[in-house]
C-alpha cells in the first residue's frame, strides 16, 4: 500500500517565499487495520509561537481522500475530529475556525471512517490565519 501523509504547502529552496509563519503544525497519523478495511487515526498538533503578540484566529482544514495512480484526489473519506477544550466552529467542507493562544499547544484528534484496504489515501491538514474577508 502506498500512503501519503503530511502537511501541504511547498517551500522554496534556500528559504525563499513569504517568510516564516508564526504557526507550527505537526501531523502524527497512522493507518490501522479494522476488520476487513483500514482506518487513519492520530492527531495534528498546532502551536502559535510564544513571541507572537496576540491571539490569532485561524482556519484549520483536515481532509482525507482516496487517490488514483496519478495522485489525483478521487473521493473524500469522512473524518471525526476532536478539538478537546478549544472552541472550534465548523465552517463546512472539513474546515473549522478557532483561536490560537501564544505558546499554547493544541492537539486535534482525528479518526477516519473505515475504508477499503486496497485504497491509496492522502491526508491533507492545513492551517491559515483568518483574513478580514473570511472573518465570522
Amino acid at each position: 500500500l502506498a500512503q501519503r501523509f503530511g502537511p501541504t504547502g511547498k517551500r522554496e529552496p534556500g528559504g525563499g517565499g513569504k517568510g516564516e509563519t508564526p504557526i507550527s503544525m505537526v501531523p502524527r497519523v497512522r493507518i490501522e487495520p479494522v476488520g476487513e478495511g483500514l482506518q487513519v487515526v492520530g492527531h495534528v498538533t498546532l502551536r502559535l509561537k510564544e513571541e507572537h503578540a496576540n491571539t490569532l484566529p485561524v482556519l484549520v482544514s483536515l481532509e482525507l481522500s482516496s487517490v488514483d495512480e496519478l495522485q489525483r484526489r478521487i473521493d473524500p473519506i469522512p473524518l471525526s475530529v476532536e478539538f478537546g477544550e478549544t472552541a472550534a466552529s465548523p465552517r463546512g467542507d472539513g474546515t473549522w475556525a478557532l483561536t490560537l493562544e501564544p505558546g499554547a499547544k493544541l492537539d486535534v484528534a482525528v479518526k477516519s471512517d473505515v475504508y477499503d484496504k486496497d485504497w491509496t489515501v492522502e491526508f491533507v491538514p492545513q492551517v491559515r490565519p483568518v483574513t478580514e474577508e473570511v472573518a465570522p
